[in-house]
């Protein structure tokens, strides 16, 4: 932990948390047809919908009772653990290689699919918003830390 808070690590912490929650969130959601099969693929969503609604009502309850039992550095440790725990389970999941296709360097790929995003105005604008929504939620990370201001 920093020996004072830091408005730089805040924002680069939230950038690091947003990019690769958006990259987590595109692989489960491309892979997810591939895991549970076309046919239930309507389920699979309401399921991943399920989990996600829980998941924002009891974190920041478990939350609470950590800070209220604990302090901040417990809250981010038992967190850091569980994204470990969660990574661990996501190793176990079947390779899906990705289909037939020429090679292209990366950066040429990344290139055009910027391109594609500014040339097409409504898939660009809903992926400017979904990255604006994500990086505007990133900020979750730092309840316990104002919670724990509060004492």
């Amino acid at each position: 932990m920093l020996p004072e808070p830091s408005l730089l690590a805040i924002y680069a912490l939230g950038l690091w948390d947003g990019f690769f929650a958006s990259l987590g969130v595109t692989a489960l959601l491309a892979a997810t047809p591939a895991l549970v099969g076309r046919e239930n693929l309507m389920q699979a969503g309401a399921i991943t919908m399920l989990t996600v609604r829980l998941g924002s009502v009891i974190s920041p309850m478990v939350g609470g009772l950590l800070l209220a039992t604990g302090n901040v550095a417990w809250n981010y440790g038992l967190a850091a653990a569980g994204t470990f725990i969660t990574t661990l389970t996501l190793l176990r999941l079947p390779l899906l290689p990705p289909p037939p296709q020429p090679r292209e360097h990366p950066l040429k790929s990344l290139m055009a699919a910027i391109r594609f995003l500014f040339s097409n105005p409504l898939i660009g604008g809903i992926a400017l918003l979904g990255g604006l929504l994500t990086m505007a939620s990133a900020v979750r990370v730092l309840y316990p830390a104002l919670a724990g201001c509060g004492r």
